[in-house]
């Protein structure tokens, strides 16, 4: 992924990623349900927060592990 594209996060496509301009867009999956904030490691992992806890992909949004429940 990137440095210079963004993640944007909706309520049907889950997160999906676009390049610098804006041209391309890809799901990157559906991450845990009611998830409210999302950090991008300079490794490329993402971790995701909400209701249920927190997170962690390191492949992209394919697969989450648990790293805290609330």
């Amino acid at each position: 992924m990137s440095t210079e594209a963004f993640l944007v996060g909706t309520d049907v496509d889950g997160y999906v990623h676009t390049s610098p301009d804006g041209v391309t867009w890809a799901s990157i999956g559906l991450a845990p349900p009611l998830s409210d904030a999302l950090a991008v490691g300079s490794d490329g992992s993402i971790v995701v927060a909400g209701i249920e806890g927190v997170h962690r992909s390191e492949d992209r949004g394919a697969t989450w592990a648990v790293i805290t429940e609330f």
